[in-house]
Order: structure tokens, then C-alpha cells, then sequence
């Protein structure tokens, strides 16, 4: 008995633990996503300069110039836009990740308690009076787990959404910093052929 009273031991804290490690990635990953909206949204004060260049590219009586220096412009606004949207994206939440995990009837979720109150567009902007949860305190209490293994598969749960998270993140990121490379390559590209083409 007292074995397995070690084993479940060993379980929760390993458990705590990987919740705890996945949400310390899910923020790291949110402060590189952010750094990437950060160095996206640099050029903006800068547009006037690089509307000039691109401009100065345009200008060429050379028809196979001309074809290169769209495509690449076109490359290089496509990759900023892909790039900022999978960056915002990357930092939103994501709504009920639950709904991709085969749960069984048994497991309430309760660890993470989502959809425990009804929260509408105003609840960003107010804090209204009216909200209330869905369940009183003693039913919450009564969903509580009642067993070792009960708590073991509620936890497990946990890991499970912040998992699909975290990997859901991790893909958007990787995604952001894919279009970022091609985005500052294709800039750069741009600059040398309008500084060399132009002169």
C-alpha cells in the first residue's frame, strides 16, 4: 500500500511538473513571437524610405528587371504579412483545446475549470456586474476528484490541452520566423538591387 501510495505520488509531481515546464515554453514562445512583431513592425515608421526604393526599382526600361524586381517586392510584402499574422496568431489564445483531446465521460477538467463563466464581446472593454459562474461553489466542489486516480487523469488532462498549446504555438512560431527569414532576405535583395540598380 504504501508503494502505491509512492507511485502516486510520483505521478502528481511529475505531472505538476511538465504542466509547469509546458507553460514555461508556452511564455517563452510568446516572448519570441512577440520579438518577432516587434522587428515586423519597425519598417513601418520607415514606409516612406521603402516605398522610395521600391519605387526607384520600377523605374527600368529592362522588361526582365522589371518582372525580378515585382516578384521580389511581391515576395517581400507577401512574407511581412504571412509573418505578422502567424505572430498574432501565435500570441492569441486558443479557445478550448479540450475539444482535440479523446476524453473519457469520467474526466471533468476541472483543474483548469474553462467555461466556468459565459463571457461576452463587452467583458473586454467592461467588468460587468451581471457575470456569474455557471456552477455554485458546492457543485464545483462535488465535481472535484474523489480518488488518487481521478486526480492523476484530471491532471493528465491538463497536461494534455496545455500540450496541443504549446504545440500549436511552437508550429506558429516556427512558421512566423520561416516568412521573417524570407522577408529580410527578400528586403535585402531589394536594397542592394536599388542601390547598385540606380546608380
Amino acid at each position: 500500500m504504501q508503494e502505491e501510495n509512492k507511485l502516486q505520488d510520483s505521478k502528481k509531481t511529475f505531472l505538476y511538473q511538465s504542466i509547469s515546464n509546458n507553460q514555461e515554453i508556452i511564455r517563452g514562445i510568446d516572448a519570441k513571437l512577440i520579438g518577432i512583431l516587434v522587428l515586423l513592425v519597425i519598417p513601418i515608421a520607415n514606409i516612406g524610405k521603402i516605398s522610395y526604393y521600391i519605387e526607384k526599382l520600377l523605374i527600368t526600361h529592362n522588361k526582365w528587371l522589371l518582372v525580378l524586381y515585382v516578384m521580389l517586392t511581391l515576395v517581400f510584402i507577401v512574407c511581412w504579412a504571412i509573418s505578422f499574422i502567424v505572430a498574432v496568431r501565435g500570441i492569441s489564445s486558443i479557445d478550448d483545446p479540450s475539444a482535440h483531446i479523446k476524453v473519457p465521460p469520467n474526466v471533468k477538467g476541472n483543474y483548469y475549470m474553462g467555461g466556468l463563466y459565459s463571457l461576452g464581446f463587452l467583458d473586454a472593454f467592461l467588468n460587468r456586474q451581471g457575470i456569474m459562474s455557471k456552477q455554485t461553489l458546492v457543485e464545483t466542489v462535488d465535481l472535484l476528484p474523489e480518488s488518487e486516480s481521478a486526480v492523476i487523469l484530471e491532471l493528465t488532462f491538463d497536461q494534455m490541452k496545455i500540450a496541443y498549446i504549446r504545440d500549436v504555438k511552437i508550429k506558429r512560431q516556427k512558421i512566423a520566423f520561416l516568412f521573417l527569414h524570407i522577408w529580410l532576405i527578400s528586403g535585402f535583395f531589394l536594397w542592394v538591387l536599388s542601390y547598385f540598380g540606380g546608380k
